[in-house]
């Protein structure tokens, strides 16, 4: 099978759907199929260029995990304004119908494109005609109506526009493959039928577990202290991802206030995005809190060895309740406690499962209270943490997942009349018993003088 996959955003570019695409084509090239990954030249989230791409051209071809990369130029920058953004979106998919001359990727059988980039997606849609291939549909979140809830994109003609673009392309999909279960309940709510849409949820890679539980992780976290400066009884609290408004970062920044007389905790916001400059302004003098640059990903794992305890914060909104953020199953993969500020899908699988703390989204008071739970728990947050890891590597294997949703693009290339629903992973709790979730009134943390 002749696989082409349409993406905005994959490797090396640290990203949600990078890591589930470039996790499946790696997968599906092991499991026989011809994989080419039709994308960009890498920029997120700094929305420069990446060194190594630059001077080569604005077509460009490389490889990873196996997968050839066809890379095509688009409009970027800094600015991350909904002009931008739509900017980026249609360069590229004006590139992807531009260049289509130029590749040697084989004629495909089925062409699958993923949001939230919608343009390229059209695009994505016209070389399926273009080629005969079957045309599937992949829909992480539910954009544009996810970015009007964010404040990224008002109500206009543009999203009437785009609206009408995802509606089309929604039609005309032969199969549409959703990340959770709430998504695709959405999309029947909207008019879709049902026996079109399949369910494959987000996973981890193994050799990601390998790669964090690695031979010399013990020694790559404490020179890690040593380079940022970290004593060794520091109990560091972390956020690793985009900055980003949908991350909600500033409930972070309010619960590092909180526990600002605690001389033993540090809070670490690691990455890039464009809300970081107003965090930072915000949190100026904070000595328990720093801005780290996102590093390179090689040194991604040795950032989760020194974590004590990671955060996975979402902003309060519906589009956020119907998905799972992909930082969430890096931060298990490494074995580390989890607390998510979060509600929907997120919460209600974690709580469940009884692997996380959860508390609810933008309540900065309960987030403190559940940080504190950990780090005055050093050795249940660590049980906490082994139990996560087990239960994502039995409930969230990617090679099964992968597996199922090779499968289901078998099925719908040899024109079966409907997709089967490949099951959702299993949710089933750890064996052992976990730490009790925060629930109820909770005593608030000390607070400084100066906190609001």
């Amino acid at each position: 099978m002749k696989i082409w996959v349409v993406s905005q955003f994959y490797k090396p570019e640290p990203s949600a759907p990078s890591a589930r695409l470039g996790s499946l084509a790696k997968a599906w090239k092991k499991l026989g199929a011809d994989v080419s990954v039709l994308t960009a030249l890498p920029n997120h989230p700094t929305g420069y260029v990446y060194e190594a791409y630059q001077g080569k051209g604005s077509y460009q071809t490389d490889e990873i995990d196996g997968v050839k990369i066809y890379r095509h130029w688009l409009s970027c920058g800094p600015e991350k304004t909904a002009q931008r953004r739509l900017k980026a979106q249609a360069t590229f998919a004006l590139n992807l119908l531009k260049n289509l001359f130029k590749t040697d990727a084989p004629k495909p059988d089925v062409v699958i494109a993923s949001s939230p980039s919608i343009l390229p997606v059209l695009s994505a849609w016209i070389l399926a005609r273009r080629y005969g291939a079957k045309f599937v549909f992949e829909i992480r979140e539910s954009w544009p109506g996810l970015f009007v809830e964010l404040g990224r994109l008002k109500d206009g003609k543009t999203l009437e526009y785009l609206m009408k673009v995802e509606m089309f392309l929604y039609k005309r999909a032969d199969a549409i493959v959703t990340v959770t279960p709430n998504l695709a309940k959405d999309l029947v709510n909207r008019g879709i039928p049902k026996e079109k849409i399949s369910v494959v949820m987000n996973g981890v890679d193994k050799e990601d577990v390998a790669a964090a539980a690695a031979a010399n992780k013990a020694d790559r976290g404490s020179r890690l202290r040593t380079e940022l400066q970290i004593g060794p009884m520091t109990q560091v609290v972390m956020y690793y991802g985009d900055h980003d408004i949908s991350q909600a970062l500033g409930q972070v920044v309010d619960t590092a206030k909180m526990m600002v007389s605690r001389g033993d905790v540090l809070f670490l916001l690691v990455g890039e995005g464009p809300d970081k400059e107003r965090l930072r302004n915000i949190a100026r003098g904070m000595p328990n809190l720093q801005f780290i640059q996102l590093p390179e990903d090689d040194k991604k794992w040795a950032y989760y060895d020194m974590a004590d305890v990671c955060l996975v914060p979402q902003k309060n909104v519906q589009g956020l309740k119907k998905v799972m953020p992909s930082k969430l199953f890096e931060a298990m993969a490494a074995g580390k406690p989890v607390v998510a500020a979060a509600d929907g899908i997120t919460a209600s699988t974690l709580t469940d499962a009884r692997v996380a703390l959860v508390v609810p989204p933008e309540n900065s008071e309960k987030l403190a209270y559940a940080v504190l739970r950990l780090v005055d728990n050093p050795d249940k947050a660590k049980l906490l943490g082994r139990k996560g890891q087990q239960w994502l590597v039995q409930s969230y294997d990617f090679d099964r997942l992968s597996e199922k949703y090779l499968n289901l693009l078998k099925r719908i290339v040899s024109g079966e009349a409907a997709p089967q629903q490949p099951e959702p992973a299993p949710q089933q709790a750890a064996p052992q018993a976990q730490p009790e979730q925060p629930q109820g009134e909770q005593p608030k943390p000390e607070q400084p003088q100066d906190a609001k």
